[in-house]
């Protein structure tokens, strides 16, 4: 667990302070490689180790055609490379790192205060996330590059981006239909045209994907432990985004729509969650980075004097609050504990 704790601290210590220009590349690099080795070098960590390491090992059973041709082939194809190389799952879950990673690492220099949303991303989003949904992390991150893309204006890639992640996992072609959300202009006439276009061409092309979440997640009732508290989790900064939508609309006026989008999607998430759960909780981790960019503005919206740094220290609390929640009172914790990673198994 003291492992956990450090990689909270780190960025937690730094989004505290006042670091001068010069150093933040160097920061960001040292946050970059550090991580990638934590996620990416961890060794029996995780609530579905065995499913990747059979995942792994039956790629010996398979032509390269074939293995493309089965589910998820972006990850099949990471687990071929590896197989060719012999690196093991090990290769698997760094290459994983350095996909998701990116993803976050960009995502969050684009907010007011980085490290701050860097800091949010560790006690769920990281640590539980980046190890235990392998295949949804490295979608989570072509998502998050994809969110940057549309902040910027850059719709075309927010598309292309959704599109890689969706090779991970199918599920990523849900957030299709956010492209109604890109900008205020046209906003009634993308309703009516990207948002069912969206959704046609996500039900032709993964239609027996969908029949087997249906199966599983709804008629089967498929529950997940906590998916209600991991819900609230995204609820609360919608929340606040909607308590302070017109000083977030005239400060960041480029992305507030997006992030209305993704904030309004939550709160009818949460209302169905007692249908589905697991489904439910699954599509939530994509709008886990409306938690980085809430908090991460929040402080913004006060002056130097009234109260900024308390607010980022609240802030820090609160997702220290999450991560003891998680580490002492989560049903699935077991797997997570304790933290081994195969640079120092060895040694210790």
């Amino acid at each position: 667990m003291i492992s956990f704790w450090l990689a909270y601290a780190i960025p937690a210590l730094l989004s505290l302070i006042t670091i001068h220009r010069r150093y933040l590349s160097l920061l960001w690099l040292f946050l970059f490689f550090s991580f990638v080795v934590f996620v990416g070098l961890r060794h029996e960590v995780g609530g579905d180790w065995g499913a990747y390491v059979r995942s792994y090992e039956s790629v010996k059973y398979y032509s390269f055609l074939e293995l493309i041709s089965l589910s998820d082939p972006g990850y099949v194809f990471l687990n071929w490379i590896s197989y060719q190389l012999d690196g093991g799952v090990y290769l698997v879950n760094t290459l994983s790192a350095i996909i998701f990673f990116s993803g976050l690492i960009v995502f969050c220099r684009a907010q007011p205060l980085p490290f701050l949303a860097f800091t949010i991303a560790v006690p769920y989003m990281i640590s539980v996330v980046s190890m235990g949904y392998t295949r949804q992390a490295i979608a989570l991150g072509f998502v998050m590059f994809g969110f940057r893309c549309i902040s910027a204006g850059g719709l075309k890639r927010y598309l292309f981006c959704i599109a890689i992640a969706s090779l991970f996992h199918k599920s990523v072609v849900l957030l299709f239909p956010l492209v109604i959300f890109y900008q205020h202009r046209g906003l009634v006439r993308r309703m009516f045209s990207w948002g069912p276009f969206s959704l046609i061409i996500g039900y032709l092309f993964f239609l027996d994907h969908f029949k087997i979440l249906w199966l599983h997640y709804v008629e089967h009732q498929m529950q997940s432990d906590g998916a209600s508290i991991r819900l609230l989790m995204n609820a609360l900064p919608s929340l606040l985004f909607f308590i302070f939508y017109r000083k977030i609309k005239r400060r960041w006026p480029d992305d507030y729509l997006l992030w209305f989008g993704l904030a309004l999607v939550t709160i009818v998430l949460l209302l169905l969650v007692n249908f589905a759960s697991t489904a439910v909780d699954r599509v939530a981790l994509y709008f886990i980075p409306l938690q980085l960019v809430v908090f991460s503005r929040l402080p913004m919206l006060f002056s130097v004097s009234g109260g900024r740094a308390t607010v980022i220290r609240l802030i820090v609390a609160y997702y220290a609050l999450v991560l003891f929640v998680w580490f002492n009172f989560a049903t699935h914790v077991i797997y997570w504990l304790p933290y081994q990673n195969i640079i120092t198994l060895d040694i210790f």
